[in-house]
């Protein structure tokens, strides 16, 4: 076995709550990744999930909302706390295009930030459509304002925050305005289907980071197979692209619980 599949010990430099649910765990140790790809994070005791990584290099970070025992357990570390990491896996995003629409909801923003913040690096007009339930749900407002210079736009299914409705309103609405290079999106599987029928009908490429349940990372277990094409999110994704997700039966349709029994994916 080598040493990337083994937990490395890094230490918690920081930790930021982002709203009441979700807390932003930063490493002390740089960690050189992609935008798009994700860790194995370890707690001894509570075993490891996967977690997409929020930041990258020299301040690496992942963000995590409070959803079961592993993650409650999680959100009660501390500043010179450790975890175990392995990682980084998985195929992340490809940058490319000079003006790009970034369309994300909930946590799935996390993979979407360090995206955002290289796109811009590298020259490119960004516009980013974020969405949440609830304005207690939303997660790197001001810094995502920043860095699309105020080219972002917010809904909230409550309208609590921002506009209210979900993010492919908006999408289909520029995308018939304004000509772009590349739609990116990660957030629930319902809203990243909807996203992929929009941009196939306006010709926009696109790439969505897709979530299945995992245990090894490494292509070993199975439990993120994609039907029918046999795909593995942890090694061939979780980053697929257009042509990509059009093989994939069970996009926004299904996927498999700790058992392996296909479960509809909610709505």
């Amino acid at each position: 076995m080598t040493k990337i599949h083994r937990p490395v010990i890094y230490e918690i430099g920081g930790v930021v709550a982002e709203n009441p649910e979700t807390k932003t765990f930063y490493l002390n140790t740089p960690l050189e990744a992609e935008p798009g790809q994700f860790i194995m994070v370890w707690l001894p005791g509570r075993g490891e999930k996967p977690m997409s990584l929020s930041g990258v290099g020299e301040k690496p970070a992942f963000t995590v909302r409070s959803v079961g025992p592993f993650t409650k357990a999680l959100h009660k570390l501390r500043p010179g706390d450790k975890v175990g990491i392995r990682g980084p896996y998985g195929r992340g995003f490809t940058v490319r295009g000079r003006k790009t629409v970034l369309v994300g909801g909930g946590t799935g923003m996390a993979p979407l930030l360090p995206l955002a913040q290289k796109l811009v690096h590298k020259g490119s007009e960004i516009r980013v459509i974020q969405g949440a339930p609830t304005k207690d749900r939303l997660i790197f407002v001001e810094k995502l304002r920043r860095l699309s210079r105020d080219n972002h736009i917010i809904l909230t299914e409550d309208g609590s925050y921002g506009q209210q409705g979900v993010p492919t309103e908006i999408l289909e609405k520029d995308l018939g305005e304004e000509e772009y290079d590349q739609v990116y999106t990660c957030g629930p599987e319902a809203m990243m289907l909807e996203v992929y029928r929009i941009t196939k009908k306006f010709g926009v490429p696109l790439q969505a980071s897709l979530e299945r349940y995992m245990r090894c990372a490494v292509g070993l277990c199975g439990h993120c197979c994609l039907d029918p094409t046999g795909w593995l999110v942890c090694r061939d994704g979780p980053v697929f692209n257009q042509e990509q997700l059009s093989r994939i039966k069970d996009f926004g349709l299904t996927s498999r619980d700790p058992t392996g029994r296909v479960v509809p994916i909610p709505d």
